[in-house]
């Protein structure tokens, strides 16, 4: 058997439980016959106490159990995941928008809606295979993205300034290679008078060429003539270098600015939501609302409007046997589309904040 009698009282094995009172023989004799006595009323008020007892600790275990699920959930929901901060931010840009009367622009607004759960898919594939699930795991990885892309930057950087000192070397070898002529005939004269007067007529070439000549002293060869051979070599070689570099970090670069992308996107998710908590009149997302509602309403409304009334006018002209309608002015057209965009915006409302409020609770 599964049970064991234990001759230890509930006091002596830590039970808060009140025991009952021996019966005895003749107690059981008589209740057995079906006459109350008082200790079987005693121990029957006893054994119904120590039932609502149990039952009782069972439910304030049940509550606790509760609340602490129901603060893990308040917590989540007040410092959402960074999946469900992306969540969020797909949701509101790809719902929620009536659809365009124009069969083009509709059609247009459903390929973007498209290409946001796209790039929604590619978001949760890549932070799933980087292992990323909190915005300081996101930072993380930035920050050693950044970190390569700097040191890569760097060494394109030094790459770049041993390749504009080469160019600038065959740039003084091709001044001292077109300057020299008039070097040789300015030394070619004997008389100080006639030297200095080609001098100041030629001073600015002449300077110049000193200070190459003086540039290029230390870069020349055993032979003391310039290597402009090994300089266009040598230029070849970093240009191919620069290439290789920079071919190399490019998938870093765009690494690097999808990941910066969808930090973004979690922290606009992430201030919506706060925004929402603390702003329960609704007031932010009206705002929102108003700002995409009455630019779509004046762009298309107005287009679709003096369609209808052109083919009004057509069909008059036309059809002059048939009884002539009562023509609306554009402004009450206008008018009207307003006030059931408006009907439709505020049943939208409605459900969006029983939804919040649903959420909140």
């Amino acid at each position: 058997m599964a049970a064991r009698i234990d001759h230890r009282s509930y006091k002596e094995q830590g039970i808060d439980l009140i025991p009952t009172i021996h019966e005895g023989y003749e107690v059981r004799a008589m209740e057995k016959k079906g006459i109350k006595t008082l200790i079987g009323e005693l121990n029957r008020a006893i054994q119904q106490f120590n039932q609502m007892f149990i039952s009782l600790k069972e439910s304030i275990q049940w509550m606790k159990t509760a609340y602490e699920k129901m603060k893990v959930e308040l917590d989540r929901r007040q410092n959402p995941t960074l999946l469900e901060s992306l969540q969020d931010y797909y949701d509101k840009k790809t719902q929620g928008r009536p659809p365009f009367p124009n069969f083009y622009a509709e059609m247009k607004r459903r390929g973007k809606s498209l290409s946001n759960l796209q790039e929604f898919a590619k978001s949760i594939n890549y932070l799933q295979t980087h292992k990323i699930e909190t915005m300081e795991d996101l930072q993380e990885r930035i920050d050693e993205l950044n970190g390569v892309v700097s040191v890569s930057k760097k060494e394109i950087s030094e790459k770049r300034e041993q390749l504009k000192k080469l160019e600038n070397l065959e740039k003084m070898a091709e001044v001292i290679k077109t300057n020299q002529p008039l070097i040789d005939e300015y030394n070619h004269f004997f008389f100080s008078k006639k030297r200095e007067k080609y001098y100041q007529q030629h001073k600015k070439e002449i300077n110049y060429y000193r200070k190459c000549e003086r540039e290029l002293k230390q870069h020349l060869d055993k032979n003391g003539k310039m290597p402009t051979a090994r300089w266009k070599r040598e230029k070849e070689e970093l240009r191919s270098v620069i290439e290789e570099l920079k071919a190399d970090n490019q998938p870093y670069q765009d690494e690097l600015a999808f990941v910066k992308k969808v930090q973004s996107c979690a922290d606009i998710a992430r201030r919506d939501r706060e925004i929402a908590e603390t702003d329960t009149s609704g007031s932010s997302e009206e705002k929102r609302e108003e700002q995409v509602k009455f630019p779509i309403f004046h762009a298309v409304q107005t287009e679709e409007i003096l369609e209808k009334k052109s083919k009004v006018e057509q069909q008059s002209v036309n059809e002059t046997e048939r009884k002539p309608e009562k023509k609306t002015s554009i402004r009450k057209q206008l008018a009207e589309k307003k006030k059931e965009c408006e009907e439709r915006d505020a049943k939208q409302q409605t459900v969006r904040k029983k939804r919040n409020y649903d959420m909140s609770l």
